[in-house]
């Protein structure tokens, strides 16, 4: 009896299964489209994402990975080093804003606060005002 993959749902004949060519078919289908990023957009991420599975947003510019229960910044970690930091992708904000408090580090650089908005920072977060 043929059974499932856990990632992606692909199909796995058993020893003694005839194999379907559509089978094999769709596989490779789901298999190319794993491969690498999906591009997407913030109204567009997957509805059942697998674990790792990596995306990158066109209008918010993030590259974002599954972590089984949410999605979380790519190429995150556990270092304050500013060099292995994720950064705001602004340099403005222009609207009321709270920083992610699992984004990891402070911005590299400068970030101007327009007049009106109000930033804020969760406690506990690595992120620091200077």
């Amino acid at each position: 009896m043929a059974t499932s993959t856990t990632k992606l749902s692909l199909i796995k004949p058993d020893f003694v299964d005839v194999v379907d060519v559509t089978d094999l078919n769709s596989n490779a289908d789901a298999i190319d489209a794993a491969v690498g990023s999906t591009i997407v957009t913030s109204a567009t991420r997957p509805a059942v994402p697998f674990d790792g599975q990596v995306i990158y947003e066109t209008d918010t510019e993030d590259s974002l990975v599954w972590d089984g229960t949410a999605w979380k910044p790519a190429g995150g970690g556990t270092s304050n080093v500013a060099s292995d930091c994720i950064q705001p992708n602004f340099n403005t904000i222009s609207e009321n804003y709270t920083f992610d408090s699992g984004y990891n580090g402070v911005s590299a650089g400068p970030i101007t606060i327009a007049d009106g908005f109000t930033v804020t920072v969760p406690a506990g977060s690595a992120w620091s005002i200077v």
